[in-house]
């Protein structure tokens, strides 16, 4: 996997030109591997070369780092072992689910339980929410 988002960078300040985002060290990135065994490097990579915060003026808030699903839903055994990693402003949260191999997945305040995400990776999810941005 190419970790080089220089391209994916300009596209979110070209689309979003009040896109607030924050890097994480490699010290930050590294212990967040260590406290999530397995989380895939398309997330790490793109905290350590995108950054964590705002898309725009609210289109989407990337987090500092995974949350547990229950903090933010409450108990709810179908989301054990899901980490939201940031959320649409309107109580839909994109997530990786640690027992599905790390895969996307979407909850929201409607439907506690994981749907998987079109898109395979962080990259993507951006991407396509550019191109969506684009087409309106």
């Amino acid at each position: 996997m190419s970790t080089d988002f220089s391209d994916l960078r300009d596209a979110i300040h070209r689309v979003w030109p009040d896109t607030a985002l924050e890097t994480l060290s490699a010290e930050e990135v590294a212990s967040i591997g260590r406290e999530h065994l397995g989380i895939p490097e398309h997330y790490t990579a793109f905290l350590r070369l995108i950054g964590w915060g705002s898309l725009g003026p609210g289109a989407f808030m990337f987090y500092s780092g995974p949350v547990a699903a229950e903090e933010v839903f409450g108990p709810a055994p179908a989301l054990s072992g899901v980490w939201l990693v940031g959320d649409d402003f309107a109580g839909w949260c994109l997530g990786m689910d640690s027992r599905a191999g790390w895969s996307l997945v979407g909850v929201d305040d409607h439907r506690h339980g994981p749907l998987p995400e079109a898109s395979p990776d962080i990259a993507t999810f951006v991407a396509d929410r550019l191109a969506a941005e684009a087409d309106t």
